[in-house]
């Protein structure tokens, strides 16, 4: 039976290759996503080991010891009392994108990838990982190096002056160097000047991130481990960890693995959603095929092969395309990694480069993914010819009335499953990803399945429906396109249904993407009054930005906006498990201007009242705690002292502030933040937006790292990074479409196959070649509408599904985009009759007599 088996898929080898693909494209998105995650972590590893190449030891605060104090000089000083260190650097945290050099045109570098890394020279060769390569280290104020990548790609030039973009404000360096990195920049800019300069620039105090060491040979370096230990870990609490190289390049590898590990993670659940669609692709293929070949399976029977003959001769042909499918898989999970990198960068995101891993787990769940989803796809299609009797399949009659009564039945209660479990997902309260995502993810997959079982109840009605203008157009070949779309609604839905999970989960993440743009524009149009906006995606903003629009008089009313978390003490609820306080987000903003900038729906008290010794609560939180007017809430401040902050305003809106509200004084108290998030500004009385406007683009030439935007305009650019979000999902998706296509061409081929003879009938009566073309690409348009419409209706119900799951504190809005999703039904459409062009070909090329004695 399996050389039976073997025989059947060389006699059929476009059959083996369209079933073959669909896996194909499926496995390969699941090996593309273990490609990129583990050349990235090739990549980052070295990264972290160039790093640390010249570092023996180093110190940093212990994590678990949160009242630490932060390293500082004295720190240093400590550290080179130690016997057998050569030398040291004191490292400061690096500045992300927030100390920026202005380019020859005006712009700072564009930041939608890597970031820009400012951080502080070491003076040591062996501990600094960087090389000069031209001109000299940044030993003095106002000195800066680049690296040669980001030199050359922006024309720096070496011994000028570049105004630089600081927390501090603009300023003015020199470049006095460039150097190499031994490791693999990864598309960032690198940057460094001298510790004093760059804790100016920006605004850091004496306090270090790490004191990096190099030992002189003289003594073991766990002998210089434990002097460490000794002279820093002298209470009952370690405050310090001192780290090995070894360590230090552990503790690198980890982090960048665990953000690795995250986007392997969603490449890999996209990866099954392919892999779902795929199932659907092979089980009608299986069952199309199996169907066709009732008579000779039942001939079989006659002659003594037994059920599980049949069954085996089934599932052998079903184990050597996936075993075929599994091995083409594995190249091209390569190319779709690098088309994924590509197509994220032309977006201006960025995915550095890397080398192709292909590690033995990757080959084994290749191949265990691709033979098991194979074979579970054609399990069904397979138990139903070995329970075929053999009369029934060589006569080709079989009463299927009870089948399709029980296929409605198992789909009710599947669906049912399916909804249970996404509910459970979504509203079960569960406090973890994975407890959310679990239920979430296989209450979809049951309630699609479940939907496909389900739709041939209207499958045959929508084909009727959605070809009526077809067959008003075209006439008789139109009508005969919607009558075999309808005549079989449950090939139609079963073949549809790849295609209607495809655009119901684009349809879904529109629908949110509509309906979070729905809940800008209402916080743009009821809290936020505010005529202008100054906000970054790069860096805070400098108080000198606010101080030049606060004194300029075409503005009346400006405020800061801050935010951060902070601790309470003396509230009724329990601390969490590791005994942290009570934390909640806190904002400041200046309350004698909020007049006419905001609206935070104030219910009870006075929002001007907000000063040092006050403070204002939302409503909800309010209740939590059981705070009302005059009730008192105790604040944790930075030097471990109290604040006893009166409450004097309850208010409603959260979307642009934080459920507590502070003063800045205050705010001071508790964090080191020295610069803004965003500001807010109107107009004086009088003056005219044009002019304010004008005003604002001088700003924005001479801070060209920040956003001066008008509501409207900041409007179009959150809406615009929704888009953004949405063409990358969409992106990620569209290998699910194209396999669902892929499908329709499948089971339309097949179609033919077996429709041979009406064919031939239809030619001998006259229907020419053109006309059986027309009838079979419309019949597959209409097929492909069927899947895209019940898929728009299902993506627009999980839609507001999740709208409704999401926190009232974070999205009440629902919006359908209708012009999207139509245009994606009736792209979608399109595409199937493209799908089509083949089967109809095929049709087309029919010898009529040969056709017309087919059997």
């Amino acid at each position: 039976m399996f050389r039976l088996a073997l025989k059947n898929l060389a006699a059929n080898k476009i059959r083996l290759g369209l079933t073959g693909f669909a896996i194909v494209i499926g496995v390969g998105f699941v090996v593309s996503s273990f490609v990129l995650r583990d050349g990235l972590k090739d990549t980052f590893n070295n990264l972290g080991d160039a790093i640390v190449a010249g570092i023996d030891l180093a110190v940093s605060l212990d994590e678990d010891n949160e009242d630490a104090d932060p390293l500082n000089d004295a720190d240093v000083a400590t550290v080179l009392a130690i016997p057998g260190i050569r030398a040291i650097n004191a490292e400061l945290p690096a500045t992300e994108n927030t100390v920026q050099p202005i380019l020859d045109d005006g712009t700072t570098i564009t930041l939608q990838g890597p970031p820009q890394l400012m951080f502080n020279w070491s003076a040591d060769n062996a501990i600094n990982p960087l090389t000069m390569v031209e001109g000299v280290p940044p030993t003095e104020a106002d000195q800066w190096v680049v690296d040669t990548l980001s030199a050359e790609e922006h024309s720096f030039v070496v011994g000028r002056d570049y105004d630089m973009i600081t927390p501090s404000g603009r300023r003015t360096a020199k470049l006095v160097g460039v150097f190499e990195f031994e490791g693999d920049s990864l598309g960032a800019t690198l940057m460094a000047m001298e510790t004093e300069s760059l804790k100016d620039y920006a605004l850091y105090d004496d306090i270090y991130m790490q004191i990096q060491i190099a030992t002189d040979g003289s003594r073991p370096i766990a002998d210089v481990q434990a002097d460490l230990e000794s002279a820093f870990n002298t209470g009952a609490v370690p405050r310090v960890v001192i780290k090995d190289q070894a360590s230090l390049a552990a503790d690198a590898q980890a982090d960048f693995n665990q953000a690795l590990d995250i986007i392997g993670g969603i490449l890999l659940g996209f990866a099954l959603v392919a892999l779902f669609v795929s199932i659907f692709i092979i089980a009608i293929t299986f069952s199309i095929t199996t169907s066709q070949r009732t008579r000779e399976l039942g001939l079989l029977r006659a002659v003594g092969s037994t059920p599980r003959q049949i069954l085996g001769s089934v599932l052998g042909e079903s184990v050597v395309i996936g075993l075929i499918a599994s091995t083409l898989g594995l190249g091209a999970g390569v190319i779709i990694a690098f088309g994924i990198r590509a197509a994220v960068n032309a977006i201006g995101l960025s995915i550095p480069s890397f080398d192709v891993v292909i590690a033995p787990n990757t080959i084994l769940i290749a191949y265990l993914v691709g033979t098991i989803v194979t074979v579970l796809s054609a399990l069904f299609p397979a138990i139903t010819a070995s329970r075929t009797s053999p009369i029934a399949a060589i006569t080709g009659h079989e009463d299927s009335k009870e089948k399709s009564m029980m296929r409605f039945v198992v789909g009710a209660a599947i669906v049912a499953a399916g909804a249970g479990l996404m509910g459970i997902g979504l509203f079960g309260g569960a406090d973890s990803v994975m407890g959310v995502l679990g239920p979430l993810g296989a209450g979809a997959a049951l309630f699609f399945i479940g939907v496909t079982l389900l739709s041939p109840l209207v499958a045959g009605r929508l084909s009727r429906w959605l070809g009526a203008p077809i067959a008003a157009v075209y006439k008789t070949t139109g009508r005969l396109s919607k009558e075999n779309a309808a005549r079989n609604p449950r090939r139609t839905a079963t073949t549809a249904a790849a295609l209607m999970i495809g655009l119901s989960l684009v349809s879904m993440a529109s629908v949110l993407g509509d309906s979070f743009k729905a809940q800008f524009d209402k916080i743009l149009n009821t809290t936020v009054q505010a005529d202008f906006l100054v906000t970054s995606d790069q860096a805070d903003i400098p108080d000198e930005v606010f101080l030049a629009i606060d004194n300029d008089p075409l503005f009346g009313q400006v405020t800061p906006i801050k935010y951060w978390d902070a601790e309470f003490e003396n509230v009724p609820i329990e601390p969490d498990p590791d005994g942290d306080l009570y934390s909640k987000d806190v904002t400041a903003f200046d309350y004698s201007q909020l007049d006419g900038l905001f609206n935070l729906d104030v219910t009870d008290g006075d929002i001007s009242a907000v000063t040092n010794d006050t403070v204002g609560i939302q409503t909800d939180v309010a209740e939590d705690l059981g705070l009302g007017l005059g009730d008192t809430l105790t604040m944790l401040l930075e030097d471990d002292t109290t604040a006893n902050l009166e409450v004097v305003a309850i208010f409603d809106d959260e979307s642009v502030a934080s459920p507590v509200l502070i003063s800045f004084d205050r705010f001071d108290q508790i964090s080191d933040q020295k610069t803004s998030d965003w500001l807010a500004a109107k107009v004086a009385d009088g003056v005219e937006i044009a002019d304010a406007d004008a005003r604002f683009r001088e700003l924005a030439a001479i801070y060209p790292n920040l956003s001066f935007d008008s509501a409207a305009e900041f409007r179009e650019q959150f809406a615009s990074q929704i888009d953004q979000l949405l063409n990358l999902l969409s992106m990620l998706l569209f290998l699910t479409i194209v396999i669902a296509l892929l499908g329709i061409l499948n089971t339309m081929a097949l179609s033919v196959f077996e429709r041979t003879r009406e064919i031939g009938l239809l030619r001998a009566v006259g229907m020419t070649r053109t006309q059986t073309r027309t009838m079979i690409r419309w019949e597959a348009a209409i097929i492909s509408a069927v899947g895209a419409v019940l898929g728009a209706i299902l993506g627009v119900g999980l839609g507001a599904l999740m709208v409704n799951a999401i926190p009232g504190d974070f999205i009440t809005e629902f919006a359908i985009p209708w012009t999207r999703i139509l245009l994606m039904v009736v792209g979608a459409a399109f595409a199937g009759l493209l799908a089509g062009v083949y089967p109809a070909f095929r049709a087309s090329r029919m010898n009529v007599l040969d056709a017309i004695s087919h059997e």
